[in-house]
């Protein structure tokens, strides 16, 4: 199901951890995606193939809930079809995740979105062979639910043209995605979008 394959996009972000001990979360103006309980963003999503037709997603932050060694994680909510959890964490330096079908160990995380970050900033993605470069820290998106100052993420596949391109407004959340595939002579298409068009902050 397509809605699946946006999800899949940003999924490889979400178990995020941090280092030693019970700590207390990031106070909500340094998340770059803010985790209260009770947090819910809902998004449109469009396909290429389909332009007529509209799918929908959201996120909705459930409960905390402690995992190795102590650590105050999130549990959240996805996907208007098929209900998933996922786990997630803001970390000083931005949001952090876990491979995927992997056992969740300290070892096993990697940063996924750099936050604070300057421009060029790039890293590996562990997960899934990409990098992940800053494109820019304050890009004006509007989407149905409003207009915002982004920090733009471009995730690029190694040995591929596709690029994924992901948008965060620190203390609201993911706001964008867009992801372009390239065809056989590397013109880049836009494939689907992901827009937020409502959300409700838990202050």
């Amino acid at each position: 199901m397509k809605i699946k394959i946006i999800i899949s996009f940003l999924i490889p972000t979400l178990f995020l951890v941090s280092c030693g001990g019970i700590e207390e979360i990031l106070p909500q103006k340094k998340y770059i995606w803010p985790l209260e309980n009770g947090n819910y963003w809902k998004y449109r999503v469009k396909f290429r193939d389909e332009p007529n037709k509209l799918f929908y997603t959201y996120y909705k932050v459930l409960r905390d809930t402690l995992l190795y060694d102590n650590e105050l994680w999130k549990v959240v909510e996805y996907d208007s079809n098929a209900t998933s959890i996922i786990i997630i964490r803001n970390k000083e330096n931005g949001l952090w995740a876990h491979k995927l079908q992997v056992t969740i160990t300290k070892d096993s995380a990697f940063l996924m979105y750099k936050y604070p970050a300057e421009v060029n900033d790039t890293y590996p993605n562990l997960n899934d062979n990409t990098n992940t470069s800053v494109v820019s820290l304050n890009e004006k998106v509007v989407v149905p639910a409003g207009t915002f100052y982004c920090l733009h993420y471009l995730k690029k596949v190694a040995n591929q043209k596709s690029e994924f391109h992901f948008y965060f407004a620190p203390a609201v959340g993911y706001i964008k995605n867009e992801y372009f595939y390239a065809d056989s002579m590397g013109t880049l298409f836009l494939n689907n979008r992901l827009e937020l068009i409502e959300y409700k902050l838990m202050k």
